[in-house]
């Protein structure tokens, strides 16, 4: 690549002329590297965004699995104040003892709410055990199928939340259509915002208009697929019913300490 840069007196049949003379430019390579950028960021802009239907698994996984346990927690924490926490706990130790043998707390639940160390807190109690102890501590009544769409008690909020969770994580899915997307999204997020008395209004809101570009969809893809392993791990009974080896136990336990690491940052 060449530049006109310079002027010079050339002596031409006896004649002092200026001619252009053409010099190779020195940052050559820098100017490549500069336009390889500029395309390389046209063509990112350019990308398309995931397909509509995927957006829409994508959507009402993280509302489920990443915003609804939040709305859950909110009603707990006032249920359950943390500063009495423990002996709350503490008092109905018997009550839970036979959960925890019928096994409706399982192994890592139990070890929450009695930590060797410290006080227990809700923010290492997963879903399913702050629903397991408004249905025993607080008689919240919990049902077992999806409440008619009039009923928007407290207790039928709890209900839909835990049944779309569970649906979402037992999912093969990665796609939504629009009908499937907006029947799933109007009842969960309503119940979301309900639950959390407003405060998770505007989360839902820009995560209902939220476009995911290709760039990003493996990230968003790993992201709620260790969501729905969460939420798996939170309605069985990984120990007995599963007969995990040793091994296997810890990379569960693993893949939940760092999901939750994530969804908190």
């Amino acid at each position: 690549m060449y530049n006109v840069i310079d002027r010079h007196n050339v002596i031409v049949n006896g004649s002092a002329r200026e001619v252009l003379m053409l010099t190779s430019n020195e940052n050559d390579e820098n100017v490549a590297s500069y336009s390889k950028d500029i395309q390389d960021s046209q063509l990112r802009l350019a990308e398309p965004n995931v397909s509509e239907e995927e957006t829409n698994y994508f959507k009402i996984s993280t509302l489920l699995l990443g915003i609804a346990p939040r709305a859950v927690k909110i009603n707990f924490d006032v249920a359950f104040p943390p500063e009495h926490l423990r002996d709350t706990l503490s008092l109905n130790i018997e009550r839970l003892t036979e959960l925890k043998n019928n096994r409706s707390i399982n192994p890592e639940q139990w070890n929450s709410m009695f930590p060797s160390t410290g006080y227990p807190t809700s923010e290492f109690f997963d879903t399913t055990l702050m629903i397991c102890l408004f249905r025993n501590l607080r008689a919240t009544q919990i049902s077992h199928q999806f409440p008619p769409p009039k009923d928007l008690s407290f207790e039928a909020d709890l209900s839909r939340i835990i049944l779309y969770r569970k649906e979402i994580a037992n999912s093969k899915d990665r796609v939504f259509t629009n009908a499937k997307f907006t029947a799933y999204w109007n009842e969960a997020e309503a119940a979301v915002i309900r639950l959390s008395g407003g405060k998770l209004k505007e989360e839902c809101g820009k995560l209902k208009i939220k476009l995911y570009d290709i760039a990003g969809r493996q990230k968003i893809f790993h992201k709620v697929q260790a969501g729905k392993k969460l939420a798996q791990i939170e309605v069985l009974d990984i120990f007995e019913k599963l007969n995990f080896k040793q091994q296997e136990k810890e990379g569960l336990y693993d893949l939940k300490k760092k999901y939750h690491v994530r969804a908190n940052k």
